[in-house]
């Protein structure tokens, strides 16, 4: 042994003056007889000439050469045997025995798949979709206002859709180019409101009108005066609408009867004015009349007496000559006040002059008080809150109105849910609800407030419906509507159109029960509803007979009719 192990597991001659061939770098030929012996060298030797070595190399130099060989040598065989041992384990990977493979595809054993017992609160829970929106729901079926000038009723021109919010004061639709206007009030509209109205639906109209900024001034409350004509006038205007008249487009006819009725008034005034003329002229001629007879009378009587002493009342008593008696008529010169009238007294004309004047006064006052701006029928809708939503829209411009063109919801704020005609078995009014508005992050509770009967939406209906999206409905399905109530008012601002998550509880228990999934529980022949209870081992099952009551969320309450035999915490089988 000598010490280094690549020499002792390559063995080989001992002899140090053992040559191994190799070629070395020359710089011209070599004159050589035979192979040649030389040293391993780190560089090449410069040579001059040719070299003859007839000696022996150095015996150092040949050791380490040969010491380099072995270890060469060495590392392939060991890389090489590593490549084999490897080749060798992955192709035993591939290769398997028939057991191997038997055992492989064997199917597993049966096994038992089993849930605790619980004991807790069980709920019986439906969820479904809702849409928040007011409780009162009101179609609007305008009709065309032919007082306005319009011959059919016809959709001109859309200001909403569904879903959008409405405004006390806003447009919803134009009709044969008339507005339809959203007005806060209670009592629906029933007739066109025109000047000189008086009634409830007066006042209604006049607080409307105030709570937008338009006072009726001086009216009296449910009177519609001059304040309130102004008032309609101004916010037409401010609408961009010209203001309706109970005399049609344009006031023309209201306008003739005033021209008329003052043409009256005029009329009057100045018979009356002619015969206070005339009498005033008849009462002067009169009285110069008066003083010229008497002067005449005069001097005929002094004539007399100085010409016809007949005619001279004796003294002494005698018999006086013919005289004109006092109350013999006197004649009139022409012009004077018995050409105003031979029949009746001048107070009596004057009277009735005057009475026909006022009478004409009274019959303009009438006209202009009765005549003048007024809210038709068709252009107004009463809604009892605000803000209105509105749920369905069916109408496109240029239809015909044929029926409703618009459904508003107002009032306060409810949800309206659909479930299937199976759900709605399960539910009844007063059953509690836990209201949930995802989009918001609000939630609310509340109460079911009436379940409604199967119903199915026509086609139009679907494609205007909102929260058509609900459990059962909007598809052409029979749905059930459910309307649920909140506890508390909900903010109209931020709750009005939301779509939100309703979980009904239809069945609860009082208190804590044992509770196991209803998979564990089967019917036998016998009739007798069982679970099958896991042994103490783990394996063997005892099927134990229980009274199975309320289900929920995938449970079922049982009480075994043994007592003890089943009790929270056992296991029971629910599958294999």
């Amino acid at each position: 042994m000598s010490g280094d192990p690549l020499a002792d597991a390559f063995p080989g001659s001992d002899d140090p003056t053992e040559t191994i061939p190799v070629v070395a770098a020359a710089t011209g030929p070599a004159d050589q007889t035979g192979p040649a012996n030389v040293t391993d060298q780190a560089g090449p030797t410069t040579q001059t000439g040719p070299t003859d070595q007839t000696g022996p190399t150095d015996p150092s130099d040949t050791g380490r050469s040969r010491l380099a060989r072995r270890r060469r040598t060495f590392i392939a065989v060991t890389l090489g045997a590593t490549l084999v041992a490897g080749g060798g384990l992955a192709a035993s990977t591939f290769v398997k025995s028939p057991a191997e493979l038997a055992a492989e595809t064997k199917a597993p054993e049966a096994s038992v798949l089993s849930a605790p017992v619980e004991r807790r609160v069980l709920t019986d829970v439906l969820t479904t979709r809702g849409q928040v929106a007011a409780t009162t729901q009101l179609q609007v079926t305008p009709a065309a206002s032919s007082a306005q000038g319009a011959a059919t009723s016809v959709i001109s021109a859309l200001h909403t859709a569904v879903g959008k919010t409405v405004k006390a004061g806003d447009v919803l639709v134009d009709v044969s180019g008339r507005p339809v206007i959203a007005l806060p009030g209670s009592i629906p509209a029933f007739r066109d409101l025109k000047p000189n109205d008086d009634g409830d639906d007066v006042a209604e109209l006049q607080t409307a009108l105030a709570g937008l900024g338009y006072s009726s001034g001086g009216d009296k409350k449910g009177h519609f005066g001059p304040g309130t004509k102004t008032a309609v006038t101004d916010f037409y205007k401010h609408l961009g609408y010209d203001v309706p008249t109970t005399g049609g487009p344009n006031d023309a006819a209201d306008q003739a009867q005033i021209v008329a009725a003052q043409n009256a008034v005029d009329t009057a005034q100045r018979d009356l004015n002619d015969f206070d003329r005339k009498v005033s002229a008849s009462s002067a001629n009169s009285s110069i009349s008066s003083a010229a007879s008497a002067s005449s009378s005069s001097l005929a009587a002094l004539s007399s007496s100085s010409s016809s002493p007949a005619n001279v009342a004796p003294t002494g008593g005698g018999t006086a000559g013919p005289t004109t008696p006092p109350d013999a008529p006197r004649p009139t010169p022409t012009g004077t006040l018995s050409t105003v009238s031979s029949e009746e007294p001048v107070a009596v004309q004057r009277s009735y002059l005057a009475k026909a004047l006022d009478q004409a006064k009274t019959a303009r006052a009438t006209l202009i008080a009765t005549t003048g701006p007024m809210v038709p029928l068709a252009e107004a809708v009463f809604l009892p809150g605000f803000p209105a939503q509105v749920t369905q829209l069916p109408a496109k411009v240029g239809d015909k109105v044929t029926g409703p063109v618009i459904t508003l919801s107002s009032g306060t704020l409810g949800i309206t849910a659909r479930v299937t005609p199976d759900q709605a078995r399960l539910l009844k009014a007063g059953m509690k609800a836990d209201i949930v508005a995802e989009a918001i992050g609000k939630n609310a509770s509340g109460t079911v407030a009436a379940v409604g009967s199967v119903t199915v939406d026509t086609p139009q209906a679907q494609n205007n419906q909102a929260g058509a999206a609900n459990a059962g409905g909007g598809d052409g399905n029979p749905y059930v509507p459910v309307t649920v109530t909140p506890a508390t008012s909900l903010d109209a601002t931020t709750w009005a159109g939301q779509d939100v998550r309703v979980t009904i509880t239809s069945a609860a228990t009082s208190g804590p029960v044992l509770v196991v999934p209803q998979s564990a529980v089967s019917a036998g022949a016998d009739g007798r509803t069982v679970v099958s209870k896991i042994g103490p081992d783990g394996h063997d099952a005892v099927r134990t007979e229980v009274r199975a009551g309320i289900s929920g969320g995938g449970f079922v309450e049982v009480q075994p009719v043994t007592a003890g035999a089943l009790a929270e915490g056992d296991r029971v089988v629910i599958g294999q």
